[in-house]
């Protein structure tokens, strides 16, 4: 529920903007993150809060700086641990062994927010493959905002960000950084790092999907469903399916389960929630 009613007449106007070219759901928590932003947005070019959603609402280039702001965000590494256990123990590794002719494994992080879930992703891979094996693990990781994308793609988190994290896993994929503090900052390892290509990716824009060429094997697409309106929602799906190879993975968050209406993604059963497969035909009437 947000903070306090819409008072302001263009708020509604500026909400639609941006369900528009990002697809949220007016209201809710967007509502909220903009409320949050809105009397700074306004005070920085010096115009009143009404102004400033007149202004926003009409300007790609001021929708692109609030929606840097109002995104929803936030990860963390190995997040949801059925999940997590899930992809190490059978989703990757199943999906390393149906390649093995190709040698090649491509997985999407589509929402990787600060990186934290493409490098799990990519520790996975890791873990998964052959000793000695030549496989090639291609590991694209986009989000809608440029400075979550900066920081991913440094590769360094805090050790309160990796506390949580299985020891040998945290040992094995990440060094130290000297510095003072008693949250000290850890690097990702080069040979993870070079897994992934970090993009900036509105979702939403239909020209932005000219970055996903081929196909993926496993696609992550946490958190996402849950802010989008259902048209957006069923247009992201879409678009997720073809990017999917047959037979490959695309992982939600549990909650976004029921979310998950295409035809061509099936729910496997075996897995926990949010695991869907895409089929090797679209399921027929009864």
């Amino acid at each position: 529920m947000s903070r306090r009613p819409p008072k302001n007449p263009h708020l509604k106007t500026l909400e639609a903007a941006l369900a528009e070219h990002f697809g949220w759901q007016p209201g809710g928590a967007i509502r909220d993150a903009i409320l949050s932003v809105l009397t700074r947005k306004a005070d920085r070019i010096g115009v009143d809060e009404v102004s400033y959603c007149r202004m926003a609402s009409r300007s790609p280039g001021e929708l692109n700086a609030l929606a840097e702001e109002v995104a929803p965000g936030g990860t963390a590494f190995f997040r949801d641990e059925a999940q997590a256990e899930a992809l190490a123990e059978r989703v990757v590794p199943g999906l390393v062994a149906a390649r093995a002719a190709e040698h090649r494994l491509r997985i999407w992080s589509a929402a990787a927010s600060t990186g934290e879930e493409a490098y799990s992703l990519a520790i996975l891979a890791r873990e998964a493959l052959p000793p000695d094996s030549d496989f090639r693990v291609e590991i694209l990781a986009t989000d809608l905002q440029g400075q979550a994308i900066v920081a991913a793609s440094r590769g360094r988190y805090r050790a309160s960000q990796i506390r949580g994290m299985d020891a040998t896993l945290r040992n094995r994929y990440f060094i130290g950084v000297d510095e003072p503090g008693p949250d000290r900052a850890f690097d990702v390892l080069p040979l993870v790092r070079r897994l992934v290509l970090f993009r900036r990716v509105n979702l939403c824009d239909a020209n932005a999907w000219r970055l996903v060429i081929g196909s993926f094997d496993l696609i992550s697409c946490q958190n996402v469903l849950v802010y989008f309106h259902p048209r957006a929602a069923n247009e992201l799906l879409e678009r997720l399916s073809s990017a999917l190879a047959v037979g490959g993975y695309l992982v939600v968050a549990a909650s976004e389960a029921a979310l998950v209406t295409n035809r061509e993604l099936v729910a496997d059963p075996t897995l926990p929630a949010g695991f869907f497969r895409k089929a090797d035909r679209e399921p027929k009437d009864d």
